[in-house]
């Protein structure tokens, strides 16, 4: 990032974002007790020169002692419906809606003794 101002001008606006729209809290080190989990994060950046857009990338599998923070959570049940028979109801009624809801991660609320589990610098 240091040989490419621009992208990195990019990224600090991204996180700017997440700051500005509430879907990160800034806390203070000395806040810090019990166990924490930091997330690696690094830059995605798409798009041809004139529209560039970056997004951040958190790595829930980089592991620190042989286990990563997805190694610990528990993936409970599937809430998605089968692929087949969404396809399948697409063809049944004359019309059909769907949405790409942007940002849907960032924007899902953590129980307060869970956010110590998703931190990053």
């Amino acid at each position: 990032m240091e040989k490419k101002p621009n992208e990195w001008r990019m990224y600090i606006a991204a996180m700017q974002e997440y700051v500005d729209k509430g879907w990160v809290e800034e806390v203070h080190p000395s806040a810090e007790e019990g166990k924490v989990w930091y997330l690696p994060h690094h830059a995605v950046i798409r798009g041809t020169d004139s529209m560039k857009k970056c997004r951040v990338v958190f790595d829930g599998s980089a592991s620190y002692q042989g286990l990563s923070l997805n190694d610990l959570l528990d993936p409970g049940s599937a809430l998605q419906n089968d692929l087949v028979s969404i396809l399948l109801r697409y063809r049944r009624l004359r019309f059909a809606v769907q949405a790409d809801v942007e940002a849907t991660f960032l924007q899902t609320e953590l129980q307060q003794e869970d956010r110590d589990f998703v931190c990053f610098l």
